[in-house]
């Protein structure tokens, strides 16, 4: 039987109510954890709201861990709310063995993409800084404890909450109306857009298409995070150790 005309407005409203929840729930989670954690610690460390005065590496690192409580905690009282259990996001049960070997494989997949697609703009001369380098807030870390908070805010917090906002929320639930291909380049555009430089929106958009593509093969969030804090350390040890 064909859609009546009525039939179709409800079902394109409706997937465009979905495109619209799907993306902007998680960024105004992400831009509002943002703004909390840094009117809480504004009375007690004036520097956030002053450019002129350099934050320590213990304060960013206080900043970083507001920020995914404030958002984390925003998600599961959604959830709670909306009646979803943690398998809505993918980590209603630990990783499968066999589900993190796929993150050797994916991470080989990220490397040779990413760095094909940094040759062609350079061959293209497109004029793109693609040695830009990228402001993560502990640049001035030095001696083991402040590069071990620098590692725990880059390496296992900020991936975590990453996945948990960008493919737990928004790609799996695009995936589900959607499908596919239009939910990873959606929430693949969104996560570069979100590191703010083109030369970081290309090498996260090709990470983001491969982090989609390990959610929706193991029906888990867990692989995606692996890959993301395998991804982080690779750059922790690049800028902290070598």
């Amino acid at each position: 039987m064909d859609e009546t005309g009525d039939d179709k407005r409800i079902s394109v409203r409706a997937k465009s109510k979905t495109l619209f929840i799907s993306v902007f729930t998680p960024l105004g989670i992400f831009i509002a954890s943002q703004v909390l954690a840094a009117l809480v610690l504004s009375p007690l460390i004036p520097s956030f709201f002053d450019k002129g005065v350099e934050t320590t590496t213990a304060e960013n690192f206080i900043y970083v861990v507001l920020f995914e409580l404030f958002a984390l905690g925003m998600v599961l009282l959604l959830m709670k709310w909306r009646k979803h259990k943690l398998e809505w996001l993918g980590l209603g049960s630990l990783p499968k063995p066999r589900d993190m070997w796929l993150v050797l494989p994916a991470a080989g997949v990220y490397i040779i993409v990413a760095v094909a697609s940094f040759v062609v703009i350079e061959l293209l001369q497109t004029g793109v800084d693609l040695n830009q380098s990228q402001s993560v807030g502990f640049e001035s870390a030095s001696g083991f404890m402040q590069i071990g908070l620098a590692f725990l805010s880059l390496v296992i917090l900020t991936p975590l909450t990453e996945e948990v906002l960008m493919r737990g929320f928004m790609f799996r639930n695009l995936n589900r109306v959607f499908g596919f291909t239009v939910a990873a380049l959606v929430s693949a555009a969104v996560f570069g857009l979100l590191h703010g430089q083109v030369n970081l929106f290309i090498d996260t958009f090709v990470l983001g298409l491969v982090l989609a593509w390990l959610v929706n093969k193991t029906n888990s969030l867990w692989p995606a995070i692996g890959l993301h804090m395998l991804k982080n350390s690779i750059a922790f040890l690049y800028l902290f150790v070598f």
